[in-house]
């Protein structure tokens, strides 16, 4: 299984931005009688224009360049001063919210507009935080606290409580778009959904490995790629999978290969009832129960079912009528 880990994470550093705002006024305060000091050199300069005593031109001229560092150095931290306030000002109106405030952005956001949008998050397990950047393709009826998330950097498409994970910090919107690049389908080109493949994975040392699987459907949103499992790890996968099979990658196994692949299809007439929405309880081979629930039941194969577990964000993907 792969997992998440992002060495770039940066904590803010604290600056005048983190300054409570009454003490920025006082500083500031204090700042403006520093100004009125600052003014004495000038004002003994306009003495000295009218006193007759020898020599005070020359302390006049002294005088004037101590008036002028004074105002440039004081000009130049006052302006400073004033970015650094404004920063903080800005901060706190526009929800850009610092760690002492106590709030989070995702208490802003609207769980009921996240879908086709780019977001990113902080995720905190087993004492480590690292940040997390995807799309938003889906949100399940059975549970609309679910999201499924395509997390940048990873093939497996992953079910995540977004409002309700306590692993979960920090959740923004990006302004960036989605990427989901026109691919060129192969002329005459069969349907992959629903097919049985064997799909080529090119490994360090560049030899090829074949994976079997079955092609579920298309992704959501990002129409271009396909949802797919495999038979040596049946979880969500999501691939742009024309790219693979236009380079001789990806291939339809025909019938007599596929059939401890495939389900079989449904009789004429035949209907079944719908296990989504059911609690399900799987025993792993050293006895560990999982719970979990039927999210999602497959148009293309309407025996294979996606199922979530509560002790995992991977979307398990089972053909439940050979599991029974």
């Amino acid at each position: 299984m792969v997992q998440h880990s992002d060495p770039h994470f940066v904590s803010q550093r604290p600056g005048f931005a983190s300054l409570p705002c009454h003490l920025l006024h006082y500083l500031r305060f204090c700042f403006e009688i520093i100004h009125s000091l600052c003014s004495l050199p000038t004002g003994l300069c306009e003495f000295l224009e009218i006193c007759p005593r020898k020599g005070a031109g020359r302390l006049k001229h002294l005088f004037l360049i101590i008036s002028l560092i004074f105002e440039y150095c004081f000009g130049y931290f006052l302006l400073c001063f004033n970015l650094h306030l404004y920063s903080s000002l800005r901060k706190r109106s526009s929800g850009e919210l610092s760690e002492s405030s106590g709030l989070s952005l995702s208490s802003t956001l609207d769980p009921n507009n996240l879908l086709g949008l780019r977001i990113e998050h902080n995720w905190r397990e087993k004492g480590n935080l690292t940040k997390w950047k995807g799309t938003v393709l889906e949100r399940l009826t059975v549970n609309t606290s679910l999201y499924m998330v395509k997390y940048d950097g990873f093939d497996c498409v992953y079910g995540i409580e977004l409002f309700k994970d306590e692993r979960v910090s920090n959740l923004q919107v990006l302004t960036e778009k989605v990427v989901n690049n026109k691919i060129k389908v192969p002329h005459d080109a069969p349907e992959l959904v629903g097919k049985a493949v064997e799909h080529l994975f090119e490994k360090e040392d560049g030899e090829k490995n074949e994976w079997r699987g079955m092609v579920l459907s298309r992704a959501p949103i990002m129409t271009n790629w396909y949802y797919i499992t495999y038979e040596k790890d049946p979880v969500l996968y999501m691939y742009q999978l024309w790219d693979d099979y236009k380079d001789g990658d990806l291939r339809i196994l025909p019938e007599a290969e596929n059939k401890h692949l495939l389900p079989a299809d449904r009789k004429p007439g035949e209907e079944t009832e719908s296990l989504v929405g059911k609690q399900v309880e799987y025993v792993t081979d050293k006895g560990v129960k999982r719970t979990g629930l039927v999210i999602y039941q497959v148009p293309a194969k309407p025996s294979v079912y996606y199922i979530k577990y509560d002790d995992d964000f991977h979307i398990h993907v089972y053909d439940l009528v050979k599991t029974t």
